[in-house]
């Protein structure tokens, strides 16, 4: 309830915020609404008391607004989700689990004052080098932001197409360490013309340790990313990127397509590209961990060793779109991940095989309203298989 009433309160300070700037100057205020439910998902999976189960997926419910103009950008996102409280796994072990919950599954905001044309200063204000966006997973790769999702920053922008930022994250200083340290984060990004753009992105400078999602003190080290966006030919567009971590344990993260699976490793490659040919479009994303499993830290890796999902080393998306009419547009996506090596030490063998494909088909009524409706199918070995229909209307301005 704390945070709810926080995205309200920040939501009514960003209106009046605009408002008072839209007195004096042009501005544009933008607004979607997505309406969306898998409907229902059915799974097979062993170990557990039945051999496959069917579930109410739930329906989930994200809006997002923003305001734009010469002197400040902000935009606030919250997203709700209506659900069953008996999940996928009490109804594969036949637990008698009733009743439904309406929880607030994601929230973010962002604010960037710019008193002179050269000079921003933001809060949560993350900016992401260009070549750092995997179109097929469609977001950026989270070694790409050189400000800060969770604090303040400082941008900087001297000349046409360069911008500078530094960022200090709020998450260390919750935590009660006469080590502490500041999450620090900078980086630079440059766009020439429409020919190409590059940026490195380097996180966490001092190597201080942070809170995660369960409220244990994570270690984590530098990160340095760096990519590039290449637009040089007309309809192409191909992003390239590196990613180090000198980390002690496991940073995963970096790319996580679906929550099913994850890219690690101190070393990843990525790689996303799309084309456009009159009605059809194409894109494709690559990440590669080139180090391998095997050369990551033994005592990170325990933690999650009985976990199958953080142990990829390579993934590969492809999606397919063809413009049939102005109004309608059919598609696919397909997904794999592969385990390309094991630590005896740790893992008794390698990871299943994951790959997942989707259909589906978007109508456009108009210039606000699009529906889509599809097909995902998921599996990963002879363990595990997964059927959903998502179904989805999206309003926007």
């Amino acid at each position: 309830m704390k945070v709810f009433n926080a995205v309200k309160v920040l939501g009514a300070a960003c209106l009046f915020a605009g408002m008072a700037f839209a007195q004096e100057k042009d501005y544009e205020v933008s607004f979607s609404n997505e309406l969306s439910t898998d409907t229902i998902t059915y799974t097979k999976a062993k170990g557990h008391e039945k051999d496959s189960a069917t579930v109410f997926a739930g329906i989930v419910e994200k809006a997002e607004a923003g305001f734009e103009s010469e002197k400040l950008s902000f935009s606030v996102m919250g997203e709700w989700t209506f659900e069953p409280v008996k999940s996928v796994e009490d109804a594969l072990d036949d637990n008698d689990v009733k009743g439904n919950k309406f929880t607030l599954t994601d929230h973010d905001w962002f604010i960037e004052f710019r008193p002179i044309k050269e000079l921003a200063i933001g809060w949560n204000d993350d900016l992401f080098v260009s070549g750092s966006s995997l179109p097929v997973w469609d977001d950026d790769i989270k070694a790409g932001n050189y400000t800060t999702n969770d604090g303040i920053a400082i941008i900087a922008r001297p000349v046409e197409g360069l911008t500078i930022g530094a960022g200090l994250d709020q998450s260390a200083f919750s935590l009660d360490d006469d080590d502490f340290k500041p999450v620090i984060n900078f980086g630079a990004n440059y766009e020439y013309q429409d020919m190409f753009a590059a940026g490195v992105a380097v996180q966490n400078v001092a190597g201080s340790a942070i809170e995660n999602e369960e409220g244990d003190k994570e270690l984590r080290k530098l990160t340095v990313g760096v990519f590039a966006s290449i637009t040089a030919v007309e309809n192409l567009t191909l992003n390239l990127g590196y990613t180090h971590n000198d980390y002690e344990g496991i940073d995963f993260g970096l790319v996580n397509p679906f929550e099913n699976f994850n890219i690690i490793g101190q070393n990843v490659a990525t790689l996303g590209a799309t084309y456009e040919a009159g009605p059809l479009s194409l894109a494709a994303d690559m990440a590669f961990n080139f180090n391998g499993a095997d050369d990551t830290d033994e005592e990170g890796l325990e933690a999650f060793a009985e976990s199958d999902e953080n142990r990829y080393d390579a993934y590969f998306g492809l999606c397919a779109e063809y413009a049939v009419t102005e109004q309608i547009t059919a598609g696919i996506t397909g997904l794999v991940a592969l385990d390309l090596s094991s630590n005896d030490d740790v893992f008794e063998d390698k990871a299943d095989l994951y790959f997942a494909v989707g259909p589906a088909v978007k109508y456009t009524l108009n210039d606000h309203n699009e529906f889509s409706l599809g097909v995902n199918f998921e599996k990963a070995g002879s363990d595990y298989q997964a059927i959903n229909v998502p179904i989805s209307w999206t309003y926007n301005f």
